[in-house]
C-alpha cells in the first residue's frame, strides 16, 4: 500500500506498472510474506517499479522492519528480497541528493535465538 497527497501511477502495455507519490509524507506498508511482519515507510517522495520490484524513497526517509529501522535522505528497498539500502546526504549515490553532511541512521535488534542456534 502506497499513501500520498498525490500519487501517479503509469501502466505500460506490457503489463509494467510505475508509480511516484508525494507527500508530507507519502508512507507504504507491506505484509512479508510468509511471517506475521510487516515493513512500513515513510519520506517526501517515493518511486516504484512493479517490475524490479524496487521502491525509492527520498528526502527524510525511514524504513521499519519489526522493531528495525533505519533513516537517510534515499532508500531504497527491494520487496524481492527484503533489502535495502541507505545513503546520507554527504554521500553521491543514484537518485540521492548531495550536501549538507547528514548521515545515515539505524538500529538493528538481535534476532532471537532458536532451538537451532547454539547460545553463548
Amino acid at each position: 500500500m502506497i499513501r500520498g497527497d498525490k500519487v501517479t501511477v503509469r501502466e505500460e502495455t506490457a503489463g509494467r506498472q510505475t508509480a511516484t507519490a508525494l507527500g508530507e509524507p507519502a508512507t507504504f506498508r507491506q505484509k512479508r510474506d510468509g511471517i506475521d511482519e510487516y515493513i512500513e515507510g515513510r519520506g517526501q517522495r517515493m518511486d516504484y517499479d512493479s517490475q524490479t520490484q524496487i521502491l525509492q524513497l527520498r528526502d527524510n526517509a525511514e524504513v521499519k522492519r519489526g522493531e528495525d529501522w533505519v533513516r537517510g535522505q534515499f532508500i531504497e528497498y527491494n520487496g524481492v528480497n527484503g533489502t535495502y539500502r541507505a545513503v546520507g546526504e554527504s554521500q553521491q549515490s543514484e537518485g540521492a541528493t548531495a550536501g549538507g553532511g547528514g548521515r545515515v541512521k539505524a538500529v538493528i535488534q538481535p534476532r532471537k535465538a532458536t532451538a537451532d542456534t547454539p547460545s553463548r
